[in-house]
């Protein structure tokens, strides 16, 4: 079967590309020809889907933001962090040609048997772009939404009514957080079953090749952190102090809030990120992905809560709903705990069998929604 998926691609964010990765991976081990759309919004495309969806300019502005901040990375080598995201793209995903606009995206149609969209937060309403629900296809065409993430679940009537109009062209959905399939149905529409991140339907062993040797520093405590929270310094040197070993901390596209402090290692690509973690003595993070790539490699860490309980934009959901299916609520933390410690996890198996449970059960629903 012909497949195209449409992702984020271009973000410069680690777990984003990995996610990317993995599900073009799992579909092609089952037999499929898959190809992602290189799809990378021009500036005229996104002031033009800003205006039409209402968009905040706030967020706006601060993605302008953060493209000047990557303009001005670079690594020790004098690679921009663009540089080696782009690298890792070319080199191990299959895209068709760059597409800039919905126009583009428009010629798709009719040439493969099914288009999934997902996962990551491509439905989020503060982010809402129509193409990432498959609004250019035709009608003919085979929608399916593999656990995508709407990120927030708070947004106005307006957006409610297009995302409602739009989730009901699709012949499958399915979404990433239990908080989404209650956005869902609280919209009137069916209830949409709960599947893995697409990082999970690979194994441990399946992302070994990827990772290989690329980790100059094992047996390190990892800092992978997006928000800056005050209490994240204070646990990072209590669980330093009671290990004795050294911190480095990961950065990436400019979004981290980085301590010069915790060692950080500039200009990785996802690969070396990825690395990082699977030889890591500890991990410290506030990433959905992190937290992920740390059961996966079955690494002991503590994620922390990026944002406030009172921030409407709060994307907490996402580690809670993670925490709870994982059974490691204990590792998930709001604030400083003076019982944070560095003994392992125990019982980590154990605590992971309702993941493996629902691993299996996303593999069947992703393959029987291409079928049907």
């Amino acid at each position: 079967m012909k497949i195209c998926i449409l992702t984020w691609l271009h973000n410069q964010n680690f777990g984003t590309l990995l996610q990317a990765y993995a599900l073009q991976q799992f579909l092609k081990a089952e037999g499929h020809d898959v190809v992602d759309a290189d799809y990378l919004p021009c500036v005229k495309e996104k002031l033009l889907n800003w205006a039409i969806n209402r968009n905040s300019f706030d967020l706006f502005a601060g993605k302008a933001r953060e493209l000047f901040n990557r303009k001005k990375e670079h690594d020790d080598f004098g690679s921009s962090t663009a540089d080696v995201f782009n690298r890792f793209l070319s080199q191990n995903i299959e895209t068709t040609d760059r597409i800039v606009d919905t126009d583009g995206l428009v010629d798709l149609r009719g040439k493969y048997d099914a288009y999934v969209c997902g996962s990551d937060q491509i439905w989020s309403p503060y982010l809402l772009n129509r193409n990432f629900y498959l609004s250019f296809l035709s009608d003919s065409d085979k929608r399916i939404a593999y656990a995508p993430s709407f990120g927030v679940t708070s947004t106005t009537q307006r957006k409610k009514k297009i995302i409602t109009d739009l989730i009901k062209t699709f012949s499958s959905v399915s979404v990433r957080e239990d908080a989404g399939a209650d956005f869902v149905e609280s919209l009137g529409l069916e209830r949409p079953s709960q599947v893995v991140d697409p990082v999970l339907l690979l194994s441990k062993e399946d992302w070994a090749p990827l990772i290989n040797g690329k980790c100059p520093e094992p047996g390190k405590i990892v800092c992978y952190f997006l928000g800056n929270r005050p209490f994240y310094r204070k646990a990072v040197d209590s669980i330093s102090k009671e290990l004795g070993c050294e911190v480095v901390t990961l950065v990436g596209s400019g979004k981290n809030a980085v301590d010069e402090q915790l060692n950080p290692r500039y200009g990785l690509g996802p690969d070396e990120w990825l690395a990082y973690l699977a030889s890591a003595r500890f991990v410290l993070t506030d990433s959905l992905h992190g937290t992920l790539f740390s059961q996966i490699f079955r690494k002991d860490y503590y994620c922390f809560k990026r944002f406030e309980e009172t921030d409407k934009r709060s994307q907490n959901s996402r580690v809670e709903s993670l925490s709870r299916l994982s059974n490691t609520e204990d590792r998930l933390l709001d604030g400083y705990d003076s019982h944070m410690n560095a003994t392992g996890i125990e019982g980590y198996e154990k605590r992971l069998s309702d993941v493996e449970s629902l691993i299996t059960f996303s593999k069947k629903w992703l393959l029987d929604a291409l079928e049907q």
